[in-house]
């Protein structure tokens, strides 16, 4: 309450002759927040009702400062290491999380890396059987892989390709022994063309960005504005 309070006063001044529309309604003054912010004047409406309304809005996990969001991370991992990442941001961005899964799944280590270095170089597609999400109502979307000679996973570039990401964010995140995430990113570029390929995080054996710095960078980004 306080919080809404207290934005409305500091707001109200910067206002002046500007009103907003306000809906009668819960729903509606609900979606008038989400969409103008906290700038808006309340005529009629008590504390009771601010409180309520601030209660829906700290429960919708895709608002932030007036502007609304989904998320969906998608993420490949063979190992569990991608994973374990992947569950994190999961965690931190209250997000939907998707795993891929090949049809025919990667061997241990070494017959891995055989398999996907003739991929590579052979443009062999690879089969997942995960369905292509409906990414109609997301804005942003966390794309995970491991770095396999020094690029994307076929798998994942596939799949990405697939999926509709026109005017989207991409945040990727890689996990890698050697790799840098900086020499993957043309090729997500080139699976996700439309896509605004943003904030990329690095968290392999070499080189480990700082994971607190990142999730921040995400949150107050205005692209993205994940909360």
């Amino acid at each position: 309450m306080r919080m809404i309070e207290q934005k409305m006063k500091n707001n109200i001044s910067s206002v002046k002759n500007e009103i907003f529309p306000v809906q009668p309604d819960h729903a509606g003054m609900v979606e008038n927040i989400k969409k103008f912010g906290t700038r808006f004047i309340l005529f009629e409406h008590k504390i009771p009702y601010i409180q309520m309304m601030e209660k829906t809005i700290r429960n919708d996990r895709s608002y932030k400062g007036g502007i609304t969001m989904k998320a969906m991370i998608i993420y490949y991992s063979r190992t569990g290491t991608t994973e374990k990442l992947a569950q994190r941001i999961q965690k931190d961005f209250d997000c939907d999380i998707l795993k891929l899964e090949a049809e025919d799944p990667y061997g241990n280590y070494f017959s891995s890396l055989v398999r996907a270095n003739k991929e590579r170089k052979n443009n062999v597609p690879v089969k997942v059987i995960t369905p292509v999400p409906a990414l109609t109502y997301y804005d942003t979307v966390f794309v995970g892989y491991p770095i396999w000679w020094l690029d994307v996973p076929v798998l994942v570039a596939d799949f990405i390709k697939d999926c509709d990401l026109d005017g989207k964010n991409v945040i990727p995140f890689s996990t890698s022994g050697l790799g840098n995430i900086s020499v993957t990113l043309d090729t997500l570029r080139k699976s996700c063309p439309k896509s605004d390929v943003i904030l990329p995080l690095q968290w392999g054996m070499t080189k480990k960005e700082d994971y607190e710095k990142w999730m921040n960078e995400v949150k107050v980004t205005p692209k993205t504005m994940v909360f």
